[in-house]
C-alpha cells in the first residue's frame, strides 16, 4: 500500500505541476510591441476551436500592447461555424481597429470573419468569398447562421442581404443572383458590391492605404499549444482521448497497476482538458475541477464509503459537459468514456491484470511441491452458504473473513463496503463469489 500511496502522489504531483506549468505558458504571453504596433493575425486552412483560441490569444496580445490596428489575413474554405463566430464575436469587440484582408479565398464560414472588420475589408485581386451554405442544412441551423452574417454585416456597414444570399440558395437579388444559387464573388465583383472595400494585392499596399507604414509590425503564429488544441478538440479525437484516459484509470482501480495505467490515464485526460483550455472552450476551473474530482477518486480507495467516489465521478460529468462546445458533444464525449470503460474493466480484470495483486485474486494460483512440481490450490467448495463479513472493500475483488478464515473473494460486479455482511455464492476454482446479505424484512 505505501509503494501505491507513493505512485498516486506523484500522479497528483504531476497534475498540479501541469497546470502550472499551462498557467505560465498562458500568462506569460504577452504582446512584445507598444503603442506604436501593427499586429498581423494570418487565418489560414480549416478553421476549428484551436485558431479560434489562437485569434483570441492574439487580439488580446493586441490590446494590452495598446496597438495601432490588427490586419486579420484571410484565406481560408471555412471551418465550424461555433468556432468562426466566436472569432467574430471577439473581432467586433476589439479595441483596436481591425482590418480583414482576404489574400485568396473567404469561402463558406470565412464570410463572417472577413464581414466583422469594423476598420475595413481588402482583397487581393483573384481571391474571392462567399459560398456559407451551413453544413448541416436544416431550417434552425441555416436561420440562425443567418441571423449571425446579417447582425456582422449591420455593424460594420455591409449589405446584409448580400451575405444572405451567400447562405440561403432561395434569397434573389436583382442582377446579382438568381433563386436557386449560392452567392460566390470575385474581388472585383465585391468592390463593385461594396462588400468589400479596397482591391490591393499586398500587406504593404494595405499598410500605405491605412497610413500605417511607420509602425512596427508584429506577425501572431500560432504557439505550439494551439497547433495541440486543434487536433484535440476534434470530436472524433476527443472522444478518443477522453475514452482512453478512462480506461486508463479505470484499468489502474480494478487492477492496481498504477504505475503505468495511471499516469497515462492522467495525461490523456490532461490533454483533453488542456486541448480544450487552449482553445478558450474551458477556464482554469474546469481544469482544476478534473484535477480535484480525480483526486478524490483516488481518495476513495484510501476511505470507503461511497461519498468521495460520487463527488469525483459527478465532478467529471460536471467537467465533461461544460468543456464540451456543446451537450450534445458531452453526451458523446461521455457515453464513448463509459462504455469503453466498461468493456476495459471487464478486460482488465480477466487479461490485463496479471501480475497485480488483485488481478492475483481471480486467477489460479499455486504452490510448488516436492513430488508434482506446481499443483492447484484446493478448491473450497465447502464455502458455499457461509455467511461472513467483508474485511477489504470489494471493488468488485477483496477480502472477507468467514470465521477463523480469511479468504480472497469476488462479487458479481457489485462494490460492497468494508464491514457489510455477505454470502458465498458460488464457488469456481479458486474464484469464491460473493453477494451481499439481503436484510429480511
Amino acid at each position: 500500500m505505501g509503494r501505491r500511496k507513493k505512485i498516486i502522489v506523484r500522479i497528483v504531483c504531476i497534475l498540479l505541476a501541469a497546470a502550472g506549468l499551462l498557467s505560465g505558458v498562458i500568462i506569460g504571453s504577452g504582446g512584445s510591441g507598444s503603442g506604436g504596433s501593427l499586429y498581423i493575425i494570418p487565418i489560414r486552412g480549416v478553421i476549428d476551436w484551436g485558431a479560434a483560441g489562437f485569434v483570441n490569444r492574439a487580439l488580446r496580445e493586441a490590446a494590452r500592447a495598446n496597438a495601432r490596428a490588427v490586419i486579420v489575413e484571410i484565406d481560408t474554405p471555412g471551418g465550424r461555424l461555433d468556432a468562426v463566430i466566436d472569432i467574430s464575436a471577439r473581432m467586433l469587440a476589439s479595441p483596436v481597429p481591425v482590418i480583414s484582408f482576404v489574400t485568396r479565398e473567404a469561402t463558406s464560414a470565412g464570410v463572417l470573419i472577413t464581414i466583422s472588420a469594423r476598420k475595413g475589408v481588402v482583397m487581393a485581386p483573384g481571391s474571392t468569398i462567399g459560398a456559407a451554405e451551413p453544413r448541416p442544412l436544416d431550417e434552425k441551423v441555416l436561420s440562425y447562421w443567418k441571423s449571425r452574417l446579417r447582425a456582422a454585416a449591420e455593424a460594420t456597414g455591409r449589405d446584409p442581404r448580400l451575405v444572405e444570399a451567400m447562405a440561403d440558395a432561395r434569397i434573389e437579388i436583382e442582377g446579382v443572383v438568381e433563386r436557386g444559387r449560392i452567392l460566390s464573388l470575385t474581388a472585383e465583383e465585391a468592390v463593385d458590391l461594396k462588400l468589400a472595400d479596397h482591391l490591393l494585392a499586398t500587406r504593404e499596399a494595405v499598410l500605405r492605404l491605412y497610413d500605417l507604414e511607420q509602425y512596427q509590425v508584429v506577425v501572431i503564429y500560432p504557439a505550439f499549444f494551439e497547433h495541440v488544441a486543434s487536433w484535440v478538440t476534434h470530436p472524433t479525437i476527443s472522444a478518443l482521448l477522453f475514452s482512453f484516459g478512462s480506461l486508463a484509470i479505470t484499468t489502474a482501480i480494478m487492477t492496481g497497476s498504477w504505475a503505468i495505467t495511471a499516469p497515462i490515464g492522467a495525461v490523456a485526460l490532461l490533454l483533453f482538458f488542456g486541448g480544450h483550455l487552449f482553445a478558450g472552450l474551458v477556464g482554469w476551473e474546469i481544469l482544476l475541477l478534473i484535477i480535484a474530482s480525480i483526486a478524490l477518486l483516488i481518495a476513495e480507495l484510501f476511505v470507503p464509503g461511497g461519498i468521495l467516489g460520487v463527488l469525483g465521478t459527478s465532478g467529471i460529468i460536471a467537467s465533461i459537459i461544460m468543456a464540451a462546445p456543446s451537450p450534445g458533444y458531452g453526451a458523446i464525449y461521455l457515453g464513448a468514456g463509459f462504455v469503453v470503460s466498461v468493456i476495459g474493466a471487464i478486460v482488465a480484470v480477466k487479461v490485463m491484470g496479471r501480475g497485480s495483486r488483485l488481478f492475483g485474486r481471480f486467477v489460479l494460483q499455486h504452490e510448488e511441491s516436492v513430488d508434482s512440481g506446481y499443483t492447484a490450490v484446493p478448491e473450497r467448495s465447502d464455502l458455499v452458504g457461509m455467511i461472513g463479513r467483508v474485511i477489504t472493500p470489494l471493488r468488485p475483488a477483496g477480502t472477507a473473513e468467514f470465521g477463523d478464515s480469511r479468504v480472497d473473494v469476488v462479487t458479481d460486479g457489485e462494490f460492497i463496503d468494508k464491514g457489510t455482511e455477505i454470502e458465498v455464492r458460488k464457488v469456481e476454482g479458486t474464484r469464491v463469489i460473493v453477494r451481499r446479505v439481503r436484510q429480511k424484512d
